[in-house]
Order: structure tokens, then sequence, then C-alpha cells
């Protein structure tokens, strides 16, 4: 009898299969035809590579759909063959092999195309690529969605939101890194970890790139990092050509060793990638199964990214730069009137070269469309700066369409008299996953601040500024003091705040939100506090 996944998923060991297109070539498979287009014509091949795996012990199988979506498929019809044919065989092998146990999931991997800016593909577009795919595998039985193979977190993001706003499966999502433990596009393990549990998936882990020996670093800091179960699946180590084959350089034996390893620090799913096979599987699975299983910890972490950069709001300062405000600025409401992002801009810039880790953005003003703007200045600055932003809005369109394009996990600043993030008010405002900042005081009783000052909360003073001149650094936020200031919450969250030092005001203090539930299957996938904060 197969239980629902996510009673298994954490709490025993799972093992996933491995490679389709290796066991697929060694059948006849040809450079640049489409393996799932076999689904169709090779039905009886792709049947034998799920058995295998199957009786190798494999606890969950990929249906093979990897590379199906519409910009590879462009018949809407022909693609729901493929992908209700893949998912219909594996559950005949499944019954055949006697291991109802087992999971199908509906695999999804990168669509090939950088999205916008890096590329022409616009985000939303990504997005209804992916959820159709989970649609339809949902519609043909599969029990799960495993994302696999993403060198890009903003790309990743695209998958998780499809996913989530097309079907009610559990969502799982393994990632691509290089040697030094970033992706393609930058992101580090600790900033993937963050905006993927910000976004509710079920699982984070590693695939692909890497053998089992050169991932053991990034397992590690993923297991550190992370407070869902991780699922690792390497190669077979190292790919080279050899008479105009790819072959990879770890023997079956050799990779249930590393594997062992890896399983010890402290995993919960396991499998194989490129090159491995279901004897690869059998050896993991034995040199696995009997280790004692380890439940993955909550880790008290608060933690905001960007799409490159992670910022954990914990024992050292953080300062926030806050002239991207119109308040008390004459010039920044003209630029906001006038549509001049390239003065916005700047003067991000010149709060990163002052030494800001965080970038808030208001852009309020009533005599302009506030979500537009938001969206437009978001989006250009996240194409200059790599430092994470804080959406500073009491619009809440505007604050639900800047977290939506963000790249990351944002922090969203929180002001009196809203109820953001409270029962029957502004839960889709966290569709993205932010960190949900408190404002003591509202933007009427800031005090202006001075342009060339960075604001931020209470820290040391800096010195000299970017231009090298002596300059006063923002105040900085330092977390030590915050546990004096805890209190709980009407709705049993814990809520910081801290005290006035004369006029001035001490913003980003943390709100935990409970779970909540929406029968709007869209606020769903609105950004929601996350297992960090």
């Amino acid at each position: 009898m197969r239980k629902p996944f996510l009673e298994r998923l954490g709490h025993v060991w799972l093992f996933c299969d491995g490679a389709t297109g290796t066991v697929l070539q060694a059948k006849g498979l040809k450079g640049g035809e489409l393996p799932e287009t076999w689904n169709l014509t090779r039905k009886d091949d792709v049947y034998d590579l799920y058995c295998g795996y199957l009786k190798a012990g494999s606890d969950i199988i990929n249906a093979n759909t990897f590379g199906a979506n519409l910009l590879k498929y462009p018949d809407p019809g022909y693609l729901e063959a493929c992908i209700t044919s893949a998912i219909e065989i594996a559950k005949k092998a499944r019954a055949d092999c006697g291991r109802e146990d087992a999971y199908i999931t509906i695999d999804i991997g990168p669509t090939g195309k950088l999205l916008e800016p890096l590329g022409d593909l616009p985000f939303e577009k990504a997005v209804s690529l992916f959820g159709q795919v989970a649609e339809i595998g949902e519609k043909a039985g599969a029990d799960l969605v495993l994302i696999e193979t993403m060198n890009d977190l903003y790309e990743a993001k695209a998958a998780v939101l499809g996913a989530k706003e097309h079907c009610s499966l559990p969502v799982c999502i393994t990632t691509t890194y290089d040697q030094s433990g970033k992706l393609l596009t930058g992101a580090s393990v600790e900033a993937v970890v963050a905006c993927m549990e910000g976004l509710r998936v079920d699982a984070v882990g590693v695939n692909c790139s890497l053998g089992p020996r050169e991932m053991l670093p990034i397992v590690k800091r993923l297991v550190a990092a992370a407070s869902v179960p991780v699922i690792v699946n390497p190669n077979a180590g190292l790919p080279r050509t050899e008479d105009g084959k790819t072959v990879y350089d770890v023997t079956p034996k050799e990779f249930a060793s590393c594997m062992s390893e890896i399983a010890d620090l402290g995993i919960q799913a396991a499998g194989g990638c490129c090159g491995t096979t279901p004897d690869f599987i059998r050896e993991m699975i034995a040199a696995i199964r009997q280790k004692p299983f380890r439940k993955q910890t909550k880790k008290e972490k608060t933690v905001v990214t960007s799409f490159s950069q992670a910022v954990e709001i914990g024992e050292k300062p953080v300062i926030i730069g806050e002239r991207i405000n119109p308040t008390g600025k004459k010039k920044f409401k003209e630029a906001l009137r006038n549509g001049d992002i390239s003065y916005i801009l700047q003067e991000g810039l010149k709060e990163e070269d002052q030494g800001a880790h965080i970038l808030d953005v208001n852009v309020g003003l009533p005599e302009i469309d506030e979500p537009s703007m938001m969206e437009t200045v978001v989006k250009r600055l996240q194409g200059v700066t790599g430092l994470p932003l804080q959406i500073d809005t009491t619009n809440k369109e505007a604050l639900e369409r800047a977290m939506r394009c963000y790249n990351g996990k944002p922090m969203i600043k929180r002001h009196p008299g809203d109820r953001r993030g409270k029962a029957g008010c502004c839960q889709k405002d966290l569709r993205g996953g932010g960190f949900l900042g408190h404002s003591q005081k509202g933007h009427r009783d800031r005090r202006p601040c001075d342009d060339d000052q960075l604001r931020s909360q209470r820290g040391p003073r800096n010195p000299r500024n970017a231009a090298g001149r002596p300059g006063s650094l923002p105040w900085a936020l330092d977390p030590r003091r915050l546990q004096h200031f805890l209190r709980p919450s009407r709705q049993g969250a814990h809520q910081c705040e801290l005290p006035h030092d004369g006029d001035r005001e001490r913003p980003l203090l943390c709100d935990h939100q409970p779970r909540e539930r929406s029968d709007d299957a869209r606020l769903l996938r609105l950004l929601r506090p996350s297992v960090h904060g």
C-alpha cells in the first residue's frame, strides 16, 4: 500500500532513480533526438527503463518528461500525449514490478533559455510553460513534481510557481552547482535554499554537474542551511569523451562508497544523475539502507536574498540603505514623476558603494502608478546590483507585483496600521517567500534623511563614504538588541519592536506568521515567511 509521499519524505530513507538519457542512449537514442518522443514511439524501451530502477530498489522514479515543454514541442496535443504516455508506462511498470509503494514524478527540467533580462524568455511565460507540464502530469496520475537541474534561480522560481499554481502535488527541487558552490547565474547554496524554502517547496537538493566526491562540500552547506529534507543525485563522476561517446570515471562500487559518506552528512533522499544506471542505484541502496536515518533539523535563521547573495539577519549588524525613497527628497520625487529610472538606479548604486547590505525600495507618490513603477524599479535594480531588496509599500498590488517578479527572497517592510500577513487581508503579499519586516512609524512620521546618507538602524559609524570623504554610515541593525523587545502577538507569532531614539525610527523587525491556508489557489503561491524566518 502506497502512503502519501509527504508522510514518508523526511521520515525514512527514500531512494531516487538514476539517469534516463544514459540508459536510453544505450538502447539507441541518437544525439539530438528528443527522448520524450520515445514515450510514443518506443514504449517498451521506456518501460524497461522504469523496471530497471524499480527492481534496483528505487522508491522514486522520474517519468521521461525532463525536456517536455511547449518550446520543444509546440503542438499542445502532442506534448500532452508524450507526458501522459510517460506516466501511464511508469504506472504499468510499477504494477508489474510489484512496487506499488513507489512514487512517480512529473520530471521538469530547464527550458534551455535564459529568462529576461539575461535572456529573451519572459518570467510569466516561463511560469506558464512549467505550469502546463505540471497540470498535465497531475491529470495523468503523477505523485509529485520534481524540478531538477536548474542552474538559474529565477527559472527555478518560475518553475516552482508554475507547479504550485497549476497543480496540488508536492513539489521538490534540485539545482546544479559548479565546484565553487554557485549556480550558472551566480546564486549561492544558501541563497537558493532561502528562496526555495520561502516558496514552500517540500525538499531541496543538488543534482548533475558533479560526481559524489566533488559534491561533498556542497551537500554540507545544503544540510547546514536547509530546514526541509535534502535530496542528493550526483553524476557517475566527471564525464569525458572516448571514441565519440561520453563516459564517466566512477564505478558503481565507488559511487556507493561516496554516497555512503554523503548519507552520513544528514541527507534524507539519494539517487543518481548522468552516467548512473540501475547497477549504481542498487549498490548505493545496499550501502545506505541500514544506516541510521536523521531527520532534517529546522534552522533558526532569518535570511533574505537577491539572485546571487544571501544576507542573514543574525549576529552581525545589517545596513539597509533608504535613499530609494521619495520622503523629503525633491529630486527623487521629480525622477519618479518623469520616469527617470536612471536616477533611481544611481541612488541604489551609491548606497551599495557606501556599504549597504540591503536596499529599501519605496516609490510611492499619489500621482504615479505605484504598482507599475515598483515592478519596473525592482527589475531594473536587479539588473545593476546584486544586493537584496526590501520592498517598502502599503500598496497591496505594488507589493504583489514586486514580489512576484523579484529574483530571490526579498525583505518586506511592514508599516503600522496595515494588517499584512494577518488573516483575511494581505496573505497574497507574501507570494514569493519574503521576510516580513516591521516599521514602528509610518512614512508621515519619518524624519527626512539627507541624500548623502543611508538610513537603517543603529550601529557603528562609517568614517568614510565611497568617495573617501568623511561621512556617517546609517544606523545599522543589531539583532542582539531584539531579544529585549520580543512579545507575543495576537496571532501567536513573535513580534519585536524597538523603542525610538528621539524622532529616529528603527525599521525592519520580524513578525513570524503562522502558516495559513486559503481556498484561493493563487494566494497559496504568494511568498510567506519561510522557515528561515
